[in-house]
């Protein structure tokens, strides 16, 4: 069968992920799994948080109590037994020369652990430190094995690295190399409607450079506001997406004031005469949201409302008082 050129789709973001350079048949099933079926699904796919692996400690460097992240080779492996051998653990024990550390599955599948963590192996691992019987360990941390050079492998190490949500069969080196050749050729067609004064009077960067620094950090970006998703680059992704949710609200609101509704009456008694009865006064608050409910229920358009209190607040006789405008009117309310 003949392969489909990108060139083929006129909203080149809309391309299926399949035809990407790298991708094909098989891992398009693999992404698939994470709901990425095109072009655009990947760009949108984010990493869920960042490694500095601009410096990698030694083992013996590593803190209890911190989230660290290290390099080591594989020394052993295997199921150790606890409780009476009845709780089953697998364990990898790591060292780099300057020590050893001891990496922690509580659950998996065991078959699948052993098959990928084979004595011999040079990995990259992140987690909580803990400290258990005077040595150090992590619990279900973050790996990554390495193949070939660190020293030439830009992309995976010598700087901040993107973590990805990954399925099994996919993993962070294809993820990073498949989403690098995403960017480089589809980040330019990315484009937000939002207009120029708006972009300028709230400090936000282009919008498809937003895209390349949340997905491979430039040097000086700083850990910490990426891992809270307050980098530049997140903030315009995320302004993007609140400002068109705001203006698809303000649109179904419009909408909704472009309807015939029923204009009620709300110069009747029942409302006063509950009032004249209540052992309290409504609070200012109370008084201001039933004034706006009032104004609205006289439009000859649907009212569209939330009251939001705390507990005990006085939502509810607020809502009694909007039934009693519309009985008294004619109408039914509940």
């Amino acid at each position: 069968m003949e392969r489909l050129s990108t060139s083929h789709f006129k909203n080149r973001l809309l391309t299926p992920i399949q035809y990407v350079k790298g991708v094909g048949p098989r891992l398009a099933k693999l992404f698939e799994k994470k709901g990425i079926l095109t072009v655009e699904d990947a760009l949108y796919f984010l990493p869920r948080c960042y490694e500095d692996r601009s410096h990698l400690k030694k083992i013996s460097e590593l803190k209890a109590g911190r989230k660290e992240t290290s390099f080591g080779e594989i020394l052993l492996s295997g199921v150790a037994f606890y409780q009476n051998k009845r709780k089953r653990v697998f364990e990898v024990v790591v060292g780099d020369g300057s020590g050893t550390i001891t990496l922690k599955w509580f659950r998996g599948n065991e078959r699948y652990l052993r098959e990928r963590f084979k004595k011999g192996r040079q990995l990259i691992f992140s987690g909580e430190v803990r400290w258990f019987n005077y040595q150090r360990e992590i619990h279900h941390p973050d790996v990554e094995i390495v193949d070939g050079d660190m020293e030439k492998d830009y992309l995976n190490f010598k700087r901040i690295v993107p973590i990805y949500s990954e399925t099994e069969g996919l993993y962070q080196r294809t993820l990073r190399r498949l989403m690098k050749t995403i960017l480089d050729g589809y980040a330019d067609e990315l484009s937000s409607p939002i207009p120029r004064e708006i972009v300028e009077r709230q400090d936000l960067i282009n919008f498809s450079e937003a895209f390349r620094r949340v997905h491979f950090p430039p040097e000086g970006e700083s850990i910490d506001a990426l891992n809270l998703q307050r980098s530049d680059g997140h903030r315009r992704i995320i302004f993007d997406e609140f400002f068109f949710l705001e203006l698809g609200m303000g649109l179904k609101k419009r909408g909704v004031a472009l309807e015939t509704g029923i204009s009620f009456k709300t110069d009747g008694v029942l409302v006063q005469r509950l009032l004249n009865h209540l052992s309290f006064k409504l609070t200012r608050a109370q008084e201001m949201v039933l004034a706006e409910i009032k104004e609205d229920l006289e439009k000859p358009h649907p009212m569209n409302r939330l009251i939001q209190g705390d507990v005990g607040s006085g939502k509810t006789v607020v809502a009694l008082l909007t039934c009693l405008y519309v009985v008294e009117s004619g109408y039914q309310a509940a």
